[in-house]
């Protein structure tokens, strides 16, 4: 289920590593929270985008369980 893909995000000490799907397959992705150029969260489409030098990754909050769960992650980002 999409809802056991995302309970894989981790952070550790400014290494963040998310689920991302590339060419229909599920791979991990790690960048550094010093890396992050900004990130926008869009309330219509319940989506966060995350700005790095070379990628963007948008992470959408319906692969959350709850509302809660993805304010959590999104506050990892706040500087």
């Amino acid at each position: 289920a999409a809802s056991d893909v995302y309970k894989r995000q981790t952070v550790e000490g400014g290494k963040v590593t998310i689920p991302v799907v590339r060419k229909k397959e599920v791979v991990n992705e790690s960048f550094l929270l010093s890396e992050v150029e900004y990130t926008k969260f869009d309330e219509e489409e319940n989506e966060f985008k995350i700005s790095l030098p070379a990628d963007h990754h948008v992470i959408r909050g319906a692969f959350f369980e709850n509302a809660e769960a993805f304010d959590a992650f999104k506050s990892i980002f706040d500087k």
